[in-house]
């Protein structure tokens, strides 16, 4: 039986993607001689180690959190270090001094002092564990971030936001499109994080600012779960500010459904992790639903008094005989036919409200929906296979000022994340292991007034006659716009503890994007012109041809390869981070041949309009035109690929334990934005 325990504590499964590691020596308390054979274990777990001829010993691949730690040999009393915390690529020492047995002396309960410093770190970062984040007044994980030192609404020290990469378990989910997060990890399925705001190593890669690194809950043995839910209404006496918030609604302003659930389905083999999330965040800014989109004004002025008002089509008989009258009478010149006009107004007015009800309306609301599955399967001790699903599913409203009179013309905006990942884990031996991944993710972002075209208006009801600055009194934002990255990532690590003072790591990662992009205004074409007085304000609008300025759409497929090898070296007075990192990039884009002419549906230099062929030393209108097809053949070349080397070094020197030293260096570069790279 004891030789199946060091079996089985010697093959160490991995637990997550993204481990620490614990390391130390063990020694005889009086003769301060190593202690070969000693059993060093964590408690109700399966990792572990013996120590070797020299005391040392060394635990790799711990999933991050709290553990107790054993250390057992006969003729000498177990000792246990209770509530010793790993963090993910760290390195936990712990050297132990253990006393020979006796009838009188039973095991010996140590409780592990928090660290006054972390002396491994060689960059400045901040380690967030989920006992820290159960204690936090936050519910995302944007408010844990912005809480820490030099991280402000997704700026890190000043940078941009798209400076900042995202990993989850060990794997990237940034968008390469505009640098955001593919998902939002919800807050409760968070097993550790930390914000790595100095360099970092040569294994993370396409950041200037620094890298936010999760590592989510997985399954266990153990049943359990958590459900939670809240509701809330924002409140303010400032009716100047904030229309409509003295009055308090909390069934509907605020709500938060979240639950999660783990447990094993075949013991020791085959577990679970499932979480979900519902919440609604009505906002803080309400419009008053004064007008429609369908609303077309018309000022009038009082006869009796001689004040000017504003008159809605359709919403008063008198008035809209006083606008036919005043029409006909003038530029239309109606004659007999004046009560055949004032009935086209009235039709085209009268039957779609063309007046707004003054309801509340919010305008700054946001619905989430959030689902995370993670399924891990251990065929066997020294291996681990894990699926992981994410979806975000975010529907929301940016408050637009110029429509508070007429929210239902502003945009609404839908933003959907979606990732899939598969890892492969396995341990070589007792020095070294692998992790194989794969992740491929989309993320799609589109924004629209009405999902059905033949619910908007024509374009001229948002150009009235009104005064300069108005709000808008009718009409809706014309623009459509939608975009989608999709990312495959094959990814592989290999770790290999050479011996005591040498962890060298080097890993292989290729990626492809697809990104397609559509950002269209919509048009109207009506035979005979429209005139928004006699004719429907519903008219169905068109999208241009790519040709027009009016449409654009692209697609393109960069492509990316990186590798790294780094060593973290363990000294008694030092600890050493050195890596090198080979980037390479493919945009497959097109650059123009000519940048002075750049529209190719509209050239304006002659020799990109005519064929210009004959050489006659004129190239002008007595020559044949150009077609598309013609100029496609010059007009674009291709990008070329680039790459790039980049060394990093960084040195942590404690001077005591209360103080320590830390220095570092490196080349960081990121390739820009795909949303400004194929603009």
């Amino acid at each position: 039986m004891y030789k199946n325990f060091l079996i089985a504590i010697l093959l160490t499964p991995i637990i997550a993607g993204t481990t620490g590691k614990i390391k130390g020596r063990v020694i005889d308390s009086l003769s301060k001689e190593p202690i070969p054979g000693c059993v060093i274990y964590l408690e109700s777990t399966d990792y572990g180690t013996l120590v070797d001829n020299d005391g040392y010993y060394f635990i790799l691949n711990v999933s991050p959190g709290l553990y107790n730690l054993h250390s057992q040999i006969i003729g000498y009393n177990e000792y246990i270090i209770q509530n010793i915390e790993v963090n993910i690529d760290l390195t936990l020492t712990i050297d132990i001094e253990l006393q020979e047995s006796s009838l009188e002396l039973s095991d010996i309960i140590v409780q592990a002092a928090p660290k006054l410093i972390n002396k491994n770190l060689t960059s400045t970062t901040a380690i967030i564990t989920d006992e820290t984040i159960s204690k936090l007044p936050v519910n995302e994980i944007s408010e844990i971030l912005n809480l820490q030192a030099g991280f402000v609404d997704g700026h890190l020290r000043g940078g941009r936001t798209s400076e900042v990469a995202y990993w989850v378990d060990g794997m990237p989910i940034t968008d390469g499109y505009d640098g955001s997060s593919i998902i939002d990890i919800n807050k409760d399925s968070v097993k550790e994080m930390q914000l790595i705001s100095g360099s970092f190593n040569a294994e993370y890669g396409q950041a200037m600012s620094g890298i936010v690194n999760i590592t989510t809950d997985e399954g266990s043995n153990d049943f359990g779960g958590s459900v939670d839910f809240y509701i809330g209404d924002y409140m303010s006496m400032h009716k100047d500010i904030f229309r409509n918030l003295e009055n308090i609604d909390l069934m509907n302003s605020t709500q938060n459904k979240n639950f999660s659930i783990h447990g094993s389905i075949i013991e020791n083999k085959l577990f679970y992790y499932i979480s979900g999330r519902n919440i609604y965040y009505q906002g803080v800014y309400e419009g008053i639903r004064l007008y429609n989109p369908q609303s077309y004004g018309y000022q009038l002025e009082d006869s009796s008094t001689g004040d000017e008002y504003w008159h809605i089509l359709g919403s008063d008989y008198n008035n809209d005989t006083y606008v036919n009258n005043i029409e006909c009478g003038g530029p239309l010149n109606c004659g007999d036919n004046s009560q055949n006009y004032l009935d086209l107004l009235l039709s085209s007015h009268s039957n779609s409200n063309p007046i707004g009800d003054n309801k509340f309306i919010p305008m700054d609301w946001n619905l989430k929906k959030y689902g995370q599955f993670n399924i891990i399967y251990k065929p066997m001790n020294n291996m681990k296979i894990k699926y992981s699903h994410f979806t975000d599913n975010v529907s929301f409203q940016d408050y637009d000022r110029y429509y508070q009179l007429n929210p239902d013309g502003a945009l609404l905006k839908k933003r959907i994340g979606q990732t899939n990942m598969l890892q492969i884990n396995g341990i070589i031996n007792s020095n070294s292991y692998f992790t194989l991944g794969l992740i491929r993710y989309k993320k799609k972002y589109e924004h629209f007034a009405f999902d059905d075209f033949s619910d908007y208006v024509h374009s001229d009801l948002s150009n009235q006659n009104t005064p300069a600055y108005s709000y808008s009194v009718g009409g809706v934002n014309q623009n459509r716009f939608k975009r989608e990255t999709i990312s495959s990532t094959l990814k592989v690590d290999y770790t290999n503890q050479i011996n005591n003072f040498h962890q060298i790591k080097t890993g292989l990662e290729y990626r492809e994007h697809s990104i397609s992009y559509e950002d269209i205004d919509l048009q109207y074409y009506v035979n005979g012109g429209f005139n928004p007085i006699y004719n429907s304000p519903f008219t169905y609008p068109s999208i241009d041809d790519i040709s027009s300025m009016n449409t654009s759409i692209y697609n393109f497929n960069p492509k990316e390869v990186s590798a790294y090898i780094q060593d973290k070296i363990e000294m008694d007075e030092m600890i050493v981070n050195v890596g090198l990192r080979y980037d390479y990039f493919d945009p497959q884009g097109l650059l123009l041949s000519d940048p002075s002419d750049p529209f190719i549906y509209d050239p304006i230099k002659p020799e990109h309009i005519y064929d210009c062929s004959d050489f006659d030393g004129y190239c002008g209108d007595n020559e044949t035109l150009q077609t598309l097809d013609d100029r496609l053949e010059y007009w674009y070349i291709g990008t070329k690929i680039k790459s790039m080397l980049s060394p990093r070094f960084g040195v942590s020197f404690p001077i005591s334990d209360q103080g320590v030293v830390h220095f570092s260096y490196g080349h960081f570069f990121q390739i820009p934005k795909f949303e400004l790279l194929y603009y």
